[in-house]
């Protein structure tokens, strides 16, 4: 009897000690999932920045659709003084509209623009989309905003239809073309993230239209040396 006792005893301790482990253990996960969420949320990241006074002399806003919205600032720049306003599903018929409050209010040294796409993919001209483009360009300008004007980015899978190769390399050429004009930066993601048949490239896509983690990385090793020469720079466009 006694022998059953202790051993109902054992297992009630064993439970105990089991429980209070896997307690400590959730709370570790919960611990790390709070830690990481701080570095891959952008609202988070920026609030971090803010804190710490990261945004008192220079700024850079990141300003687009979905392709800017998703890209993890942290883990890509570190405690570079960067704003994420992309906004997913955004045209760039639209963002001109929020283009002031967004970008100019900010004051920010120089603004990144990646944005069209999605009035691509919904049938909207060409001569429509570099129209908004060219016009928010010219409101950072005239505010001594400097400019980095991205490239579309490729497509494969089910967005060819809507995103054909051949307009998405005219509406670059005429995006490069457009920062000639306005004497601002151009990044030509579309090139280093295409295979041989220009199509984004399996690995660094998983939906055939945003980058994954792979295609940031490769995004952000092209437009680091932009940042860090406008932060070693921090003149006013003239």
């Amino acid at each position: 009897m006694k022998k059953a006792k202790s051993s109902g005893l054992i297992i009630i301790i064993s439970l105990v000690i089991s429980s209070i482990g896997s307690g400590l253990a959730t709370w570790k996960m919960f611990q790390f999932r709070d830690r990481l969420h701080q570095f891959v949320d952008n609202s988070q990241w920026e609030r971090t920045l803010s804190e710490n006074g990261m945004y008192d002399k220079n700024k850079i806003i990141f300003f687009g659709d979905s392709e800017i919205d998703l890209w993890w600032m942290c883990p890509s720049f570190g405690i570079f003084p960067i704003k994420n306003k992309g906004i997913s599903g955004d045209w760039a018929s639209k963002a001109v509209n929020r283009f002031k409050k967004d970008v100019l209010d900010e004051h920010p040294q120089a603004v990144v623009i990646l944005i069209g796409t999605n009035d691509l993919g919904n049938g909207q001209p060409v001569d429509d989309i570099i129209k908004h483009i060219d016009v928010m360009i010219e409101e950072a300008v005239q505010s001594k905003i400097r400019v980095i004007l991205c490239s579309l980015l490729p497509v494969r899978y089910q967005h060819i239809q809507n995103h054909p190769p051949k307009i998405l390399i005219k509406i670059n050429q005429r995006l490069k073309s457009l920062a000639l004009r306005h004497r601002a930066d151009y990044v030509d993601f579309y090139t280093h993230l295409t295979d041989q048949s220009g199509l984004f490239r399996k690995n660094l896509t998983n939906d055939g239209l945003h980058p994954n983690w792979k295609g940031y990385l490769c995004m952000s090793k092209i437009l680091l040396p932009y940042l860090i020469h406008i932060l070693a720079n921090p003149t006013p466009f003239l």
